[in-house]
């Protein structure tokens, strides 16, 4: 695990080989901020072809995430899938808008009141993104020390949790505020712990 400014890169390896030369590899690596609160949740499906989890943590009342996992929290879950994980999550927004709170319905995977509301401003998600709608519950401002490019660091309340997300500066105009909804395409991460 080494530290890059906000993020903890963890790279997983495994030995391949024949020996005597077996030699150990990166097979997958997972960009994680630290200091995050593991919560329990349940695995309801997993895709080993897109090293995908959809998992239903305690309180997410809004429903599953689909989230993207490493190699070795794979594996933990296939051992778990009838059981609950203590799992990490956190996510990296691809694209989205901010709104404020008139008219917005939060949730995973929301649909709106009304079609000509909020709807044709975000896409449909990419595999392994999942639609989410949800408040802003804390805002901070990142800069990568190395390249110098700025992200944003949002608390989103995704049913009765607070679950961390990055997002680039560039996708919007304006500083996000706490209060304010978000409203795109999140790629949710998690691990086992």
């Amino acid at each position: 695990t080494g530290e890059f400014g906000a993020l903890v890169l963890r790279v997983t390896e495994q030995d391949v080989g024949c020996a005597p030369e077996v030699r150990s590899v990166p097979v997958s690596g997972c960009p994680f901020m630290p200091g995050l609160t593991s919560l329990g949740a349940l695995v309801l499906e997993l895709n080993a072809d897109e090293s995908v989890a959809v998992l239903a943590p305690h309180g997410a009342s809004d429903g599953p995430l689909t989230t993207l996992v490493d190699s070795a929290s794979y594996a933990l879950l296939e051992e778990a899938s009838e059981g609950a994980v203590q799992v990490e999550i956190c996510g990296i927004v691809n694209d989205g808008t901010i709104h404020q709170a008139v008219g917005f319905v939060p949730g995973v995977d929301s649909r709106r009141k009304d079609p000509s509301d909020l709807q044709d401003t975000v896409s449909s998600p990419p595999a392994g993104q999942q639609q989410v709608g949800a408040r802003i519950a804390n805002v901070e401002g990142l800069r990568n020390e190395f390249t110098g490019a700025g992200a944003w660091r949002l608390e989103l309340e995704v049913g009765s949790l607070r679950l961390p997300v990055l997002a680039r500066t560039d996708l919007w105009t304006d500083a996000p505020e706490v209060g304010q909804f978000f409203a795109g395409n999140i790629w949710w991460i998690a691990r086992v712990v």
